[in-house]
């Protein structure tokens, strides 16, 4: 979960990427093979939402969906996340969070999993973004 605070923001939106695709093209990512898989999709904050921070919020600025068929699959080594925040009032600007961990096994039954960020907070234009 990331949230915001400091000022009020608007509109602000989110994109995201697997693996440095295009965030347009590529909000999910699959793992697996056969009947026994693994996808993991992260619904970001659409383009154009308002958060108000008075002086700080906790808001929800998007969530991982996972989903698995039969017995799931392990998040393959190597795979990276990126978040970036983009906002235009107080001031245009965006920010990116990008995973220095991304693993876990994702199983039908039993599941763990890890996102550790880089960076734990990205300002801008004053507002400051942080990842918890």
């Amino acid at each position: 979960m990331a949230s915001q605070g400091v000022a009020r923001a608007s509109p602000v939106g989110t994109t995201r990427s697997f693996n440095g695709s295009p965030s347009t093209l590529n909000n999910a990512i699959i793992f697996g093979v056969g009947l026994n898989m693994l996808t993991i999709t992260y619904n970001g904050l659409p383009p154009g939402n308002t958060v108000d921070a008075n002086p700080t919020t906790f808001s929800n600025l998007g969530q991982f969906v996972v989903s698995t068929t039969r017995t799931g699959a392990a998040i393959g080594l190597g795979k990276t996340f990126a978040l970036t925040i983009n906002q235009t009032v107080p001031g245009a600007g965006s920010g990116t969070f990008t995973s220095t961990t991304f693993i876990g096994l994702i199983a039908h039954n039993s599941s763990r999993g890890m996102v550790q960020f880089s960076l734990s907070s990205v300002t801008i234009a004053g507002v400051t973004y942080s990842v918890f």
